[in-house]
């Protein structure tokens, strides 16, 4: 049940009151709607027993006594329907049996006729409120269940990459055969679910974080997943057919056969072996790939070289979108160029190229940029000319932040100095990706020219300063020199990150040029970024927030509400973020805000938050930015202009920015339905572009485009029509079969229902092209 849903309870219940005497009826019906509530009346326990059955009511008013059906009964059988609905009884005489049947059926209230209407307006406000309370309860509990579980399978994923447990990525390997024959066996969603994640546990248990108590208790909330991992077995009947499935997948680490009763489910399992469909109906690889991406390139960034190559790797195991694979392939190369592996760096652009040779022009021009990259690494004189092409790709495709490096990149190996026009795109918040990544390779080339303008560059270093500082001992006495001057000649201060690199540098002139410069009033504007699409981020310049700042999950969460809000009440985020109990709720809020204003107010100098006279919202006075806006601003502007071409560069934007989904580990029902909407209008947008790629004979970008709006919203059989046309018109007839059967076999497991005729027809074409 959602928040609004549960808000309803008390504020505009909808109750249906069930009374044999007319003038009663009337009564009851008109007090309760000068109340504001919803009142559906019904004569007789027959009528009302019609009425639950075709409408959902929050309250259920009932008097005993009404002819050859009861009130009780009326009840009884409403709960068959509704089993939380509230109830009250009225009545002027119940025999002692009567009363024993009402409290079975766990009646919250009962008026003895006659009584005073204020006693019972009091009777039903107290029964909605208590309502309202345990609705809330076990919808946060439900949540709880669910980000438990989560926490369990991002804790064994972890688990798995560190290859503790067996080899590297294979953890997974028999939970997920056992699934599939679960499956096969037709088994209920959620027991095949139970199934493969309890076999997970019960393989890990015996390491340090599954020995601890804490996480044993955890475990109790979850009765079959504690029996398994402490018994090897889901329920008491040695047995039944889970029991027996779990028993040899545990036993056939030593090469046991299935037994008899598994055997064609066996053999069923290992024929579907592909991507495992989980409970919820969502089609994963283990963790999700565009998390998994989106974790390496933070930790790449973070310079945790070790862990970024793991994840970068872990992708590669597993079927991907090529795309991601050609993504997953460079961020290798980057990594083997840092440590100097040249044949590798080869081998993996290499392989990146295949992979691009069939793919749409925007991931063939950023692969042109990469191995123009790797060129001015290796000072090859073919540099210039691979950078040029991939500046004219990228202007072509109207991606500015590709040109603009690209660009840049040039000029600096020309010798043209003035990089403004190139640094003011790179400078964009939305383009922070972007400038971290030319900062690693072009950034110590300016500083070592003396590029100019020095307001643009000093504006770069500041937004760098961390990576900066991370290669502060590979810069030149030049480029050193020369950073410290663009901020003492300003007479601003040195950005924090950089003041102890400088202060411990090995030459003494370094050393003395910066003991002039503290970081001070004067120093550079701190924009804060929040990125909530995909992992949870926030920047105060170049120094990313560390979660242990933030203390807990709620905290982060809050701030990304406010960030989307002009402003919010007290009320409204008690209501969303601590609805259970006011006193308490008011202490956490106080709490979770103050701890916002510490993680924050050091970095920007400002206060972040303001609170004023019950209202809360994010201090006008701090420049900030934040993804999902820039998102929804795009997305509103694109939509502004009529439909056609000029639509395409706002709905190019929108996919670029969406990086995963909003609030990634967020539950909460304003969440969810933000993240929601959000997928549905990347989703178009994806869409929109790969029809106009259609149009424009483009096969590459039609497939590439389709495929990503098809992964936010399977259930769109017309983008599925895009991608099959896409391959036919790429001459690949072979691949349209291969994902039309695999599409049509998910939507017979998930929905029993078939494809539609278009997507049929794009099919037999397909069929006829490999004839």
């Amino acid at each position: 049940m959602s928040a609004t849903q549960i808000s309803r309870v008390t504020k505009s219940a909808k109750i249906l009151v069930v009374e044999d005497d007319p003038n009663m009826l009337s009564a009851l019906g008109s007090v309760l709607h000068s109340q504001g509530y919803e009142v559906v009346m019904a004569s007789c326990a027959e009528e009302a027993v019609a009425l639950s059955a075709a409408q959902q009511f929050d309250l259920i008013v009932t008097d005993i006594r009404m002819g050859e059906v009861d009130g009780l009964q009326a009840l009884e059988k409403a709960r068959q329907v509704q089993p939380e609905v509230g109830a009250l009884v009225v009545s002027g005489y119940a025999s002692e049996e009567e009363t024993l049947r009402a409290v079975q059926l766990n009646v919250g209230g009962y008026l003895k006729k006659p009584f005073k209407m204020r006693d019972f307006l009091d009777q039903v406000q107290q029964i909605l409120e208590r309502r309202r309370v345990e609705l809330l309860r076990s919808t946060e509990k439900a949540s709880y269940r669910k980000s438990l579980l989560n926490c369990y399978e991002s804790l064994l994923q972890v688990i798995d990459m560190t290859g503790c447990v067996a080899t590297q990525g294979t953890l997974f390997q028999l939970p997920d055969l056992a699934f599939r024959m679960a499956q096969s066996a037709g088994m209920a969603a959620e027991l095949c679910a139970q199934i493969r994640l309890g076999l997970a546990l019960r393989l890990s248990c015996h390491l340090g974080p599954l020995q601890t108590g804490e996480f044993r208790e955890g475990l109790r909330g979850f009765s079959g997943l504690h029996r398994m991992v402490a018994q090897g077995q889901l329920s008491d009947q040695p047995l039944a057919l889970e029991n027996v499935l779990i028993q040899w997948a545990l036993q056939s680490q030593e090469g046991a056969e299935p037994p008899p009763s598994l055997k064609p489910h066996y053999e069923h399992a290992i024929k579907s072996a592909g991507p495992v469909v989980t409970a919820s109906g969502v089609v994963t690889q283990h963790v999700s790939q565009q998390s998994l991406l989106h974790l390496a390139r933070t930790l790449e960034r973070a310079g945790d070289s070790v862990n970024a190559r793991r994840a970068f790797e872990e992708m590669c195991k597993y079927p991907l979108p090529p795309s991601e694979e050609i993504e997953a392939q460079m961020g290798l190369a980057r990594l083997a160029l840092r440590e100097g592996e040249v044949e590798r760096v080869a081998t993996l652009f290499e392989r990146a190229r295949q992979l691009a040779s069939g793919l749409n022009p925007a991931a063939q021009a950023h692969l042109t940029l990469e191995q123009g990259r790797w060129l001015v690494e290796m000072c090859s004189p073919q540099a210039l000319g691979q950078l040029e092409l991939a500046a004219r790709q990228f202007e072509v495709l109207e991606m500015e932040a590709g040109a603009a490096e690209s660009r840049l990149a040039l000029r600096l190996l020309q010798g043209q100095l003035n990089l403004d026009a190139s640094l003011q795109v790179l400078l964009r918040p939305e383009y922070r990706a972007e400038l971290t990544h030319a900062s690693e390779w072009l950034l110590p080339l300016a500083l070592e020219k003396k590029a100019q303008p020095v307001d643009s560059l000093r504006a770069w270093v500041s937004r760098s300063s961390l990576e900066v500082s991370r290669r502060w001992n590979r810069l030149s006495e030049t480029a050193k020199s020369y950073l410290l001057c663009l901020f003492e000649d300003a007479k601003v201060g040195l950005p924090e990150e950089l003041q102890r690199p400088a202060q411990d540098d090995a030459d003494p002139g370094i050393r003395s040029q910066a003991a002039r410069l503290t970081a001070s009033e004067g120093g550079p504007t701190i924009l804060l970024e929040i990125h909530s699409l995909g992992f949870f981020e926030v920047f105060m310049g170049s120094r990313r927030v560390a979660e242990a700042d933030w203390k807990t999950q709620k905290v982060k969460f809050l701030l990304a509400y406010l960030c989307s809000q002009e402003a919010a009440t007290e009320d409204q985020l008690l209501e969303l973020f601590w609805p259970d109990s006011l006193n308490s709720a008011k202490k956490s809020l106080n709490h979770a805000l103050s701890t916002l204003r510490s993680a924050l107010r050091s970095g920007l100098g400002l206060e972040p938050i303001t609170r004023e006279r019950g209202v809360v919202r994010m201090n006008p006075q701090v420049p900030f930015w934040h993804d999902l806006t820039e998102l929804e601003s795009a997305w509103s502007s694109a939509r502004a202009l009529p439909e056609g071409e000029g639509r395409m560069p706002g709905y190019r934007r929108v996919v670029s920015l969406y990086r995963g989904p909003y609030l990634e580990g967020c539950y909460a029902d304003w969440a969810l339905n933000r993240r929601k909407d959000l997928e549905s209008r990347v989703a178009e947008a994806a869409c929109q572009i790969a029809q106009f790629a259609l149009a424009g004979e483009n096969a590459h970008e039609a497939v590439e485009f389709s495929n990503r709006a098809l992964g936010l919203d399977p259930t769109r059989q017309d983008v599925l029509c895009i991608s099959l046309r896409g391959h036919i018109l790429a001459g690949r007839p072979a691949a349209a079969v291969a994902q039309y059967e695999q599409y049509a076999k998910w939507l017979r497991q998930e929905f029993e229902a078939e494809p539609t005729i278009d997507v049929m027809r794009e099919y037999h074409r397909a069929r006829l092209g490999l004839s």
